[in-house]
């Protein structure tokens, strides 16, 4: 009996409101200003070009080939890389104490693992790492 009457108290409001007639959704006539010339709107667009050189980068990934000490080692491994690739930009980094060759721009993990593929049949061991990618590498 307590049940039914909880029941009957939380489905009374909600009957109310199915009850409210829908509202009127005719478009009104509005007035648009369009404005052209404004120094605040020039000088937030400079603001925001200055910004936008100065960083550079955006977060990508690459597909990591092989990691070393020695960047004798590695300058081998990129050669191998290219004569297979050679449409495929290289990167050699430094990160204390190894070197690291990445390769690709990819500015999505579908676009890394669809590389990925291809490289890690000739490059066993390699795998997708985030990376910052240089914008104008990118075009």
């Amino acid at each position: 009996m307590k049940g039914l009457i909880v029941l009957i108290l939380i489905t009374m409001p909600l009957v109310g409101l199915l009850a409210q007639p829908k509202q009127d959704t005719v478009a009104k006539q509005g007035k648009i200003e369009v404005i052209v010339d404004n120094p605040y709107i020039d000088s937030l667009m400079i603001a925001y070009r200055q910004k936008a050189e100065k960083e550079s980068t955006i977060k990508g990934f690459r597909v990591q080939i092989v990691a070393a000490g020695n960047r004798a080692d590695i300058n081998k491994v990129k050669s191998q890389f290219y004569s297979l690739f050679p449409d495929v930009k290289t990167f050699v980094i430094y990160q204390q104490p190894n070197f690291k060759l990445r390769v690709g721009n990819y500015r999505t993990k579908l676009e890394a693992y669809k590389a990925w593929i291809e490289i890690e049949k000739e490059f066993p061991g390699a795998f997708i790492s985030p990376d910052e990618l240089n914008l104008k590498d990118l075009q």
